[in-house]
């Protein structure tokens, strides 16, 4: 049988507990039917909790890439000023090999 129990280790005692009344005669398999239930509640809670928190993530991802792009953007516009700059003569390079050694 496939569990999940891993990211719930506290609940999985209740399962094997649930597993082995309902495979025997024990009659404690109400009550134990009702933890295994509640654990699903909790579980399903965490779940809801989790994609709400998914959707801010993503939402400060796509902040994160705006501001990633028009950084970009603005580098590139630097890079193309400096170089109209230099051409022109305007504000030669430091270390630009076209300077003469006088």
């Amino acid at each position: 049988m496939l569990r999940f129990w891993h990211e719930f280790p506290w609940e999985e005692e209740n399962y094997d507990q649930l597993d082995k009344a309902l495979a025997g005669t024990d009659q404690s398999w109400t009550a134990l039917t009702l933890k295994l239930c509640t654990a699903l509640e909790t579980g399903n809670k965490v779940v809801e909790f989790a994609s709400s928190h998914i959707g801010l993530l993503s939402e400060m991802v796509e902040k994160l890439e705006r501001i990633t792009k028009q950084r970009d953007s603005a580098i590139e516009a630097a890079k193309a000023i400096q170089g109209f700059l230099e051409q022109n003569e305007v504000f030669p390079r430091e270390n630009s090999f076209a300077q003469s050694d006088t």
